[in-house]
Formats: structure tokens, C-alpha cells, sequence
């Protein structure tokens, strides 16, 4: 999880666990989109980023992707 300044709070963020085969990993979303784009096109898009929500994920997800 995310360093926080008090012990105990919840994090900032819903993590997903996702489970296969024993592991399992937590990530949480980021949804971007464009306050006033030039273009009428890109007002549409939407950027959607999800991360590990803790190391142990971070790690799993190494193995994986490297």
C-alpha cells in the first residue's frame, strides 16, 4: 500500500484481487480524461492505467511482464 501518515486508515484507492492458479494480485484504476482538448476527438477519450496496489503485486506482476 501507498506510505501513509497514520497507522490503520484506509487506502485512498479500491483494490480488485484477481486470482489464478494460487496467486494473487491487487490493482487499483486511474480513469483520465481531457478538461478542454482542441480537438472534438479527444474530448471522447477516456485513459484508463491500472497499477499494483502493493508490492507483493508489483513483484507478481514483474515475473510476469519481464
Amino acid at each position: 500500500m501507498w506510505p501513509a501518515d497514520t497507522a490503520g486508515d484506509p487506502p485512498p484507492f479500491l483494490p480488485v484481487p484477481l486470482q489464478r492458479d494460487g496467486v494473487t494480485i491487487s490493482l487499483f484504476t486511474t480513469l483520465t480524461t481531457l478538461g478542454t482538448p482542441r480537438d472534438a476527438g479527444l474530448q471522447e477519450m477516456r485513459i484508463k492505467c491500472v497499477y499494483p496496489a502493493d508490492d507483493a503485486s508489483r513483484r507478481a506482476l514483474e515475473r510476469i511482464t519481464l
